[in-house]
């Protein structure tokens, strides 16, 4: 018997319906990436039923071919029992480049639709020059994409079908309630450091208000 018998039990509901198991694996690793779709594999295996994936990881490929061998019909796990989420990378803020990203992304996943799709960082990175772009003097180039610009064309993807729901990662309350002034659908997560040396209270107090 795995870990999470009941996934059902240890989920919270997101303010759309959907359901978003508590306990999730992260996907990022900086050794080999074999030891992170073994991990990947064993943790399936286990009950875990919330896997957290993003361009930047720099293995989607990697973690694609894992799921296709685990999730589906007949396999460890049916895609409607799992709940996978993507992040948004910097360098693909502008509105024209959202939901090329979010497609790429998917693609390399071997799915057809992400559970969350979340905002990497509340800042926009000038596209072509690599991950995190940088001038002669060694300063990162920011492209000056508003935020709200990117979140427009992230909607689009809920209406597409490409996403089930929206969320932020790294944005502190001011960036979040500019988003919340301008959405039609509003992010149903905000994924943050908290921990028992940083427990980021009033973030959290911000968001359950």
């Amino acid at each position: 018997m795995g870990v999470i018998p009941n996934m059902s039990e240890q989920a919270v509901s997101l303010y759309n319906g959907f359901s978003m198991p508590l306990l999730g694996l992260g996907t990022w690793h900086h050794g080999d990436q074999t030891e992170m779709t073994e991990a990947i594999r064993f943790s399936v295996q286990e009950g875990f039923r919330h896997i957290d994936c993003a361009y930047v990881y720099g293995n989607e490929k990697e973690v694609g071919v894992v799921f296709g061998e685990i999730i589906g019909e007949g396999k460890e796990v049916d895609r409607s029992d799992i709940f996978i989420a993507g992040k948004l990378w910097c360098t693909e803020h502008a509105a024209d480049r959202v939901e090329a990203a979010c497609r790429s992304s998917l693609a390399d996943l071997g799915l057809d639709y992400f559970d969350l799709y979340i905002v990497h960082w509340p800042s926009g990175f000038v596209p072509g020059h690599g991950n995190v772009p940088r001038d002669e003097d060694g300063k990162v180039m920011f492209s000056g994409v508003s935020i709200e610009e990117t979140w427009g064309a992230m909607e689009k993807l809920v209406d597409l079908g490409l996403v089930r729901s929206l969320g932020l990662s790294n944005f502190n309350s001011k960036q979040v309630t500019k988003i919340l002034d301008m959405a039609r659908i509003r992010p149903a997560v905000l994924q943050v450091e908290s921990n028992p040396r940083f427990n980021n209270e009033a973030l959290r107090s911000f968001c359950a208000a």
